[in-house]
This record gives C-alpha cells, sequence and structure tokens, in this order.
C-alpha cells in the first residue's frame, strides 16, 4: 500500500468511531507506517470540539482528549505528519478559492452529512498531493472537478463509500 493520507473528517470519524464505522476499520487495517495525517486536520478538529455548540458535553470531551492523543501519537512519526510544504501552498494557491462540495455518503455502518470544505481543508489536500498520497475519506462527486484536482496531484481512495442517492 502506498499509504493513506486521511481527510479531516475520515480522521474525525477514526478517532471518534474506531469499530462503528466501516471507514474507520479501513483506515485501522492500514499499518500506522502507512497512514499520513496533517496537523492542520488536528487543528480543526481541535476548533470544532472547542467552538461547537451542538456537541454534546460528552462528545466534545472524548473528541478533544482523541485528538490530542492522536497528534502526540503523529509528532512520532515526523515524515507521515507533514506541515505544507512550498510545493502544498502553490497547489493550494490554485485551488484556496474554487468550491469543494462532498456530497452525503455511507460507508456500511454510517452515514455522513453533506459539506463544504474551507480553504483549510483545501490545504491539507494540497499537503497530501505535494506529499503524493491518496486522500482517504469522501471526496467531491463532480467529475470535472475530481479530474482538476487529479492534474494537480489531488487523488481520492475511498473504497468503503458510497454516494447517498439524493
Amino acid at each position: 500500500m502506498a499509504g493513506l493520507f486521511l481527510t479531516t473528517a475520515a480522521l474525525r470519524v477514526h478517532l471518534l468511531w474506531r469499530n462503528a464505522s466501516s471507514l474507520s476499520q479501513h483506515i485501522a487495517a492500514a499499518p500506522v507506517s502507512e497512514r499520513w495525517v496533517s496537523p492542520l486536520s488536528h487543528a480543526i478538529l481541535l476548533d470544532t470540539f472547542i467552538s461547537n455548540t451542538s456537541i454534546s458535553p460528552i462528545t466534545r470531551r472524548a473528541g478533544i482528549k482523541a485528538v490530542e492523543a492522536h497528534r502526540a501519537e503523529m509528532t512520532h512519526f515526523r515524515a507521515q505528519y507533514p506541515y505544507p510544504d512550498s510545493t502544498a501552498v502553490k497547489i493550494w494557491a490554485e485551488i484556496r478559492g474554487i468550491e469543494v462540495k462532498i456530497p452525503a455518503y455511507e460507508d456500511a455502518k454510517m452515514k455522513y452529512a453533506e459539506q463544504l470544505l474551507g480553504p483549510d481543508e483545501l490545504l491539507v489536500f494540497a499537503t497530501a498531493a505535494a506529499v503524493q498520497k491518496p486522500l482517504v475519506g469522501p471526496s467531491p462527486s463532480d467529475p470535472e472537478l475530481l479530474a482538476y484536482l487529479e492534474g494537480l496531484g489531488i487523488r481520492f481512495t475511498s473504497p468503503v463509500l458510497v454516494p447517498i442517492a439524493s
């Protein structure tokens, strides 16, 4: 396996629902040496757990604890915990202004709501492209957008996810 670079959404699923989700089980099946994560994903998740008032206190505490533990674990794998470099920033400059919608998805066990990605998550995508790793997690469904992103080196691999018909 060439490695999996987790989208922030995939990281959240993996940290909070390790055994309840086929996506998380797919990630867990990969050896730790094959899992890549952006430090920005940890920051995005911490911000979500701290500032989102609709998250229950139990989920908030569990989320913060899981993110902090995972962050500490990933700092031991510096190569797999890349900060954006100049290549990533160049790719991000190309995509930061585009609208990227991830449709609602499901795996065999869970459903994931539609999401509109912001520039922070697009920097995660650019960082994955810079280190030439495919992203695992929900991906856009627009074929033209996917082709454009692939032309910049942003690839997705989500074998357990299926778009939910609207």
